[in-house]
């Protein structure tokens, strides 16, 4: 009887083109115990960020793992490569005294994390030339796109608003024309750099 579900399950699947199995859990893609507990006492795990199935299996395909940084330093100690490592590609780190001395919401963490994920999901294509961004700086178009993932997804004003309170937070780190280029184009909702859709 088992066997005979798991079958239909499978089946199902297959047909809808789904990679993950429906017991598959985003929340796989924490990496160890104190990243999956700050993400749940700030109400931002994985699976509260409002995904639909296909952009959740764009992101568990990608082999992206989360991994909480605790400044000024932490230890991760790396097991064999097995469970959520056997598939790594890409560890977003994000430092969690950085996201909670600047007071960012869950939302604007959300739209955070989403931009570092779209790095490596959503990246410009090879010999892409953007001639408005040529003056903003080498890695203009890898932010540019890498927003243009938080803006497909519905989170756009988010990232808006986080980068704008990081801006405020380290004025060092985002006093630059990239930052000003990437919340204009999210204020005035400029066209995506690709028609590709997310």
């Amino acid at each position: 009887m088992i066997l005979k579900a798991f079958k239909k399950a499978y089946i199902t699947i297959k047909r809808i083109g789904r990679l993950t199995y429906p017991c598959m859990s985003i929340d796989r893609i924490c990496l160890g115990n104190s990243t999956a507990q700050w993400l749940k006492s700030k109400n931002v795990l994985p699976s509260q960020w409002g995904l639909n199935l296909d952009r959740q299996d764009l992101i568990l395909t990608s082999g992206i793992t989360l991994l909480a940084f605790n400044s000024p330093g932490c230890t991760y100690l790396v097991p064999q490569p097995s469970g959520v490592l056997a598939n790594a590609k890409a560890i977003v780190l994000f430092d969690t005294y950085v996201l909670e001395d600047a007071g960012l919401s869950s939302d604007e963490i959300i739209a955070m994390l989403l931009h570092e994920i779209g790095h490596n999901v959503h990246r410009p294509p090879k010999n892409f030339y953007n001639q408005n961004s040529i003056h903003l700086g080498s890695n203009a178009d890898e932010e540019l796109f890498a927003d243009d993932l938080v803006r497909h997804w519905g989170r756009g004003l988010h990232l808006s608003a986080c980068i704008s309170r990081l801006a405020s937070f380290d004025k060092t780190r985002f006093e630059s024309l990239l930052t000003q280029e990437r919340l204009r184009r999210i204020k005035d909702d400029d066209a995506y750099l690709t028609t590709i859709p997310i």
